[in-house]
C-alpha cells in the first residue's frame, strides 16, 4: 500500500525557460546529482533541503514523484511494486536563485533521466472534499495585505494572510485527498488552526487534548469540510525503472 509523505512538499524540481530572442527552451536542471540506492536498514525517510543543495535520504519513488509534481497520493495510479518499498538518496546542486517551481520540475527531469519515468494525466472522477462556510458565517478576520509569515505542524496550521483556494491547498495535503475552495469567500484572511493529528502516529504528547481537524475548523474558523465525489486531475505512471547507482 502506498505510503503518504508529507515531505512531499520540500521536494526539488524543472522549468522551461526562452531567451529574448525566442531561440529555442532550454532546461534548467541540476547542476550535479547523484541518485544511489538507500540504506535498507535505515528506517523512515529525511529530506534536508539547503540553499542551493537538495540532499534525501532514502526517499521512495513514491515521495519523489509526489513531491515532483506537487499532488497528493490519491492523485497518483500506477507504478512499479516497488514504489513505496526501495529507499534512495539523492544529492542534487542548483543555483541559490532557483524559485520552487524551477526546483519541481528539476526533479521532474531528474526522475525522467535516471528513473526512466514517463507518466500522463486524466481527469477521474475521485473522493473529494468540499470547503465551505458554517450556517452561522465564518469565524476569519479579513486582512488588506497579502502574504506573510505562515507554519505549519501535525497539531496545526497559521497563516497571517492566506487566500481560501491557498488554504483548500494547505488542508489538501493533510487529508491526502483534493480540497475544493467552496466558501465564495474572496479576501485574506488570518488563519490559526490548531488540531489533533490527521496521521494517529504524528510524533508528540498523545495526551494533549485537540479536536479533530473537521471539528476544529468549525469550531475556531467557521468553516467545513464535506465528503463529495468530484473531477480531480490524477498522474498515471506509464513507466518507471530502478536507476544505475552513480
Amino acid at each position: 500500500m502506498k505510503q503518504a509523505c508529507s515531505i512531499a512538499v520540500l521536494m526539488a524540481s524543472l522549468a522551461l525557460l526562452s531567451n529574448a530572442q525566442a531561440q529555442p527552451t532550454a532546461k534548467v536542471q541540476f547542476e550535479v546529482a547523484s541518485v544511489k540506492p538507500g540504506d535498507p536498514s535505515f528506517h523512515g525517510q529525511m529530506v534536508r533541503p539547503s540553499p542551493g543543495r537538495y540532499e534525501a535520504t532514502n526517499l521512495t519513488l513514491l515521495s519523489l514523484v509526489l513531491g515532483a509534481y506537487q499532488i497528493n497520493e490519491d492523485q497518483l495510479i500506477g507504478g512499479p511494486n516497488w514504489l513505496t518499498s526501495a529507499g534512495w538518496d539523492i544529492d542534487a546542486r542548483f543555483p541559490v536563485s532557483t524559485s520552487d517551481s524551477q526546483q519541481h520540475v528539476m526533479m521532474q527531469a531528474l526522475l525522467a533521466e535516471r528513473f526512466g519515468l514517463v507518466v500522463h494525466r486524466e481527469t477521474r472522477t475521485l473522493q473529494i472534499y468540499r470547503l465551505s462556510v458554517v450556517k452561522g458565517g465564518s469565524k476569519l478576520k479579513e486582512v488588506a495585505t497579502p502574504g506573510g509569515n505562515m507554519s505549519a505542524g501535525p497539531r496545526m496550521i497559521r497563516y497571517a494572510s492566506v487566500s481560501m483556494t491557498e488554504l483548500a491547498g494547505q488542508l489538501s495535503s493533510y487529508m491526502r485527498r483534493q480540497v475544493v475552495d467552496a466558501t465564495e469567500l474572496k479576501g485574506h484572511y488570518e488563519v490559526s488552526l490548531k488540531f489533533a493529528p490527521v496521521d494517529p502516529g504524528a510524533p508528540g504528547d498523545s495526551a494533549e487534548s485537540l479536536p479533530t481537524i473537521f471539528t476544529a475548523l468549525q469550531e475556531q474558523l467557521g468553516l467545513k469540510l464535506e465528503a463529495t465525489r468530484g473531477p480531480v486531475e490524477v498522474l498515471v505512471i506509464d513507466k518507471a525503472e530502478k536507476p544505475q547507482a552513480n
